[in-house]
């Protein structure tokens, strides 16, 4: 079975009105840290995460500086 990048995914929804979560896509940490966003927000891997493994709940600088 081919495995679809997480990310892939959520553009597929939106692009096809499906109702999901607001996201962003970062293509590294540096850009993540140069966004504006409130906290807190959840990071999610967009590959190779499964049953909460690369999914972090980001409450603070801190939190992004640990990804």
């Amino acid at each position: 079975m081919e495995r679809i990048e997480k990310a892939y995914k959520k553009d597929f929804y939106v692009k096809k009105g499906i109702p999901t979560s607001p996201h962003q896509r970062f293509s590294s940490l540096e850009d993540l840290k140069r966004a504006s966003f409130e906290f807190p927000f959840v990071w999610k891997s967009a590959q190779f995460g499964y049953d909460g493994t690369g999914v972090k709940i980001v409450r603070s600088e801190e939190d992004i500086n640990n990804l």
